[in-house]
């Protein structure tokens, strides 16, 4: 965990080789049993409204297992 912390930490957008940031090249947590946004953005080091906002939800929706959490804004992907 801690070097997914300090790797996101860093990281201000993820480019691929082409040199194109894409939405599957954004860093993404997915949810298991028991976890709830406030426990990811807690074991991320990311505001919860954050999470919310780039991921479309809002705080009292309930995330289910297997949900794929965006852990970076996936609106500053640049599409050609």
């Amino acid at each position: 965990i801690a070097n997914k912390k300090s790797e996101l930490n860093s990281l201000d957008k993820v480019i691929n080789s082409s040199g194109n940031q894409t939405l599957e090249n954004i860093p993404k947590h997915v949810v298991i049993k028991g976890e709830s946004l406030f426990s990811i953005s807690k074991q991320y080091n990311i505001q919860m409204k954050a999470l919310v906002k780039w991921n479309d939800l809002s705080e009292s929706k309930k995330i289910i297992i297997g949900d794929e959490i965006y852990l970076a804004d996936p609106n500053k992907v640049i599409n050609e």
